[in-house]
């Protein structure tokens, strides 16, 4: 059965199928994508998981969605498939190759939440990933993205749960070098996010969306009080003390969900204001809801560098997942104290572009991000990661 065509998951599990196809018609070749054997795994999960639900399936591919693997070996090279069985409260673990199934295994790890984002409905084969990818004018030369070996392509098929998100989607997430990239399995083209209700934020320029594992390991956390939470306080406070005032920076400890620590009246997040009246600067603190003035300790402002901040631009917990992205241990610890540190964040603009290489020329507007002695910049608008420095 090919599976170029959208997979319909409900329809797989009606009735069992037929026996294991016997040796002489397993030696025959076949296009050995993700979907091809996904109804016999299945299958032979719920003969020992009767409630087992689908929850994922990756492997490494060539160009053309098609797993390079020996029968005698599948969890070696093969698809690997993942089920969870509510009544058991376990991860179970498949593999194919070349229609050779392998599993159940037990996952032994896993605090993941994965369980709850099971898979159904239509979606596309690992083939037609890569080619929606090629129409939408991605080059599948793996050496055009650095990618080596003979499976240079990671895929892997999974929902994509966010909390900016109206619903969990379903995507395969395609890595090949230090590309990574996200297509919708269900829409069949390229993720974009604002087709499940995200609005102008983009992390990493929507081409390396969020996709790493650790927003699976960051535990989920409410009410993280952002730089922007309470804006809109500061900017009517400013007003009414200090007229005609210019909002020249935003400035706070973050932790690994972009929150402010804050403890009290004079701590949390400091907005920067340049005063005329005065010919000097005046800084207004929010935290959790207080807005008022606090220490006017030094201002990491230059009136020759920068500029009053304006346009749009992200919050600050937007800015700590893009970097989280690329810098995915950057707020551990080590020792087991995972997203314990605390780093100091910054927004400013910039008169004129601090960078020289081609294509940023016109990025001004910075959120800055200083963890021990390494210092990161990204693009304020859309958190793009630009540079890291020690």
């Amino acid at each position: 059965m090919r599976l170029t065509s959208p997979i319909l998951l409900a329809w797989l599990l009606v009735t069992a199928p037929t026996a294991f196809a016997g040796p002489a018609r397993a030696k025959k070749a076949f296009k050995d994508t993700a979907g091809v054997s996904l109804r016999k795994v299945w299958t032979q999960a719920r003969r020992k998981y009767r409630d087992a639900v689908f929850i994922s399936v990756s492997g490494k591919t060539g160009p053309q969605g098609v797993v390079r693997c020996r029968r005698t070996s599948p969890f070696q090279n093969g698809w690997r498939y993942t089920f969870y069985s509510p009544k058991a409260e376990k991860f179970v673990m498949m593999a194919e190759c070349q229609g050779k199934i392998a599993g159940p295994l037990v996952q032994m790890r896993s605090r993941s939440d994965s369980w709850k984002y099971p898979i159904s409905g239509s979606f596309i084969d690992s083939d037609r990933a890569l080619l929606t990818l090629a129409k939408a004018g991605f080059k599948l030369d793996p050496k055009e993205h650095g990618g080596v070996g003979k499976r240079p392509y990671t895929l892997q098929l999974s929902r994509y749960a966010n909390e900016r998100f109206s619903s969990a989607p379903t995507v395969w997430r395609v890595k090949i070098g230090k590309k990574n990239i996200l297509v919708d399995a269900v829409k069949n083209e390229k993720f974009d996010a604002t087709r499940y209700g995200e609005g102008t934020y983009a992390v990493m320029s929507a081409t390396e969306p969020l996709i790493a594992d650790v927003f699976n390991k960051r535990p989920k956390r409410a009410g993280v009080y952002t730089a922007l939470t309470d804006k809109a306080k500061i900017l009517v406070y400013a007003k009414e003390h200090f007229p005609q005032a210019s909002l020249m920076a935003i400035e706070g400890f973050t932790d690994a969900w972009g929150g402010s620590p804050c403890t009290g009246p004079g701590d949390g997040w400091a907005y920067y204001f340049y005063v005329p009246k005065l010919r000097n600067y005046e800084a207004i603190y929010s935290c959790n809801g207080y807005v008022g003035p606090g220490p006017t300790r030094y201002i990491p402002v230059n009136m020759t560098k920068h500029e009053p901040l304006r346009g749009n631009y992200i919050d600050s917990d937007r800015a700590i997942d893009s970097l989280l992205v690329a810098q995915g241990d950057l707020f551990n610890e080590g020792m087991g104290r995972n997203f314990s540190r605390t780093g100091t964040l910054l927004l400013r603009r910039y008169r004129a572009s601090p960078f020289t290489a081609a294509g940023l020329w016109k990025v001004r507007l910075l959120w800055e991000i200083s963890m021990g002695r390494r210092r990161f910049r990204l693009d304020a608008e859309n958190g793009r990661l630009l540079d890291s420095r020690e």
